[in-house]
Order: C-alpha cells, then sequence, then structure tokens
C-alpha cells in the first residue's frame, strides 16, 4: 500500500464504512461538517495510536550550548515534552516554573555556574544557573495534525516511511473503530 494523503485516508474510511460524510454530523446533517468531524476523527486515531505505544521514532534529541549571556534557546519546533534534560557527562536538571524560579533565586541576574534547572515557556527553554556548558534534550515529539488534502502521516506527521504503511492502516482501522462505536452509542440513546 502507498503513502496515503489525508484525502485518500478519508475515501479508504468512508468507503469501508459504507456511510456518506454527512451522517457523522448528524446534528446539521452536512458534509462540510461531518468531513471535519472525519479529520478530527483521524488525527485523534493518530494521536491515539502515538500515545499507546513507546516508538523510539517519537523521541528527539537536541543540544544547547549555554553561556552566561544568552538567557533563553528555541526548543525544538517538534518539542512535545520533555523526557529528560542533562548536562553532558555530568547530570540531570530539575525542573522549575517561572514562580518557583522568582520565589528560590535571589539575585537571578549575577548567578553563574553550570546549570542544575531548567524552566520552560513560549517554545523556549532557561537553565539556572547560567554557564558555559552543552545541555542535551531528550524529547518527545508532537506530530502535526492532517488538515490539508495532501498532508501525510509520513510528510506532516513525522512517520517513518518504513513502517508508515502499518501505521497509516492501524489509523484507518482506530477510526472506523471510533465511527462505529459512536455510531453504536447514538442507536441505543
Amino acid at each position: 500500500m502507498a503513502i496515503l494523503s489525508l484525502t485518500d485516508l478519508r475515501t479508504r474510511i468512508l468507503a469501508r464504512s459504507h456511510i456518506q460524510t454527512n451522517l457523522l454530523d448528524p446534528a446539521t446533517n452536512t458534509s462540510a461538517t461531518g468531513q471535519d468531524t472525519l479529520d478530527g476523527l483521524i488525527n485523534q486515531a493518530k494521536d491515539d495510536l502515538v500515545a499507546e505505544h513507546n516508538f523510539t521514532w517519537k523521541r528527539g534529541r537536541a543540544s544547547f550550548l549555554t553561556s552566561p549571556a544568552v538567557f533563553r534557546h528555541s526548543l525544538p519546533a517538534d518539542f512535545q515534552r520533555p523526557l529528560a534534560f542533562y548536562v553532558v557527562n555530568s547530570w540531570k536538571l530539575d525542573p522549575l516554573t517561572l514562580n518557583e524560579f522568582r520565589s528560590q533565586i535571589q539575585d537571578a541576574g549575577d548567578n553563574t555556574g553550570t546549570p542544575v534547572h531548567y524552566i520552560l515557556g513560549n517554545d523556549e527553554v532557561e537553565f539556572w544557573p547560567r554557564g558555559a556548558d552543552t545541555v542535551e534534550l531528550d524529547y518527545y515529539k508532537g506530530f502535526p495534525d492532517l488538515v490539508e488534502n495532501g498532508d501525510t502521516l509520513t510528510v506532516t506527521s513525522g512517520v517513518p516511511v518504513g513502517i508508515g504503511t502499518i501505521f497509516q492502516e492501524a489509523v484507518i482501522n482506530k477510526t472506523l473503530e471510533t465511527i462505529f462505536s459512536d455510531f453504536q452509542h447514538d442507536e441505543r440513546s
């Protein structure tokens, strides 16, 4: 099976379920809203599958060269949440919220040294104290939603090509499972 676009995924799911797009939105009974619902179900299935399994490809690694003069560093574009920050060949850094940082660190501007804390905010990270070190980040990647008709799981969401066809089949099946579960629930109500 080839790598499928969002349009192809919709087509396969609708063909296997034998339903029309408008049935996915019984409130308005329109195909446009039904397509939005189907896209949401596809993306939810993708996110659920990624979360359920400990895939090594959903992890990333980044390095930061710290210095006393650099306060903030940009996080990788695909960063979702940290596994660990650590100083190379040394220790793991502890997280601090901005409020904890403000309440615990006295005279913050003058403190330099090898980092022991990190503070996350606004797609950036700050290390404390500030020193000239290399900090490594192991993190979970975020997988963007399929939005455009031509978006694919391998290009848009970062699923490795080698398992792309298996993964997209799992997304199709999980989406169908949700659709049929929702229809059964609606019939019982």
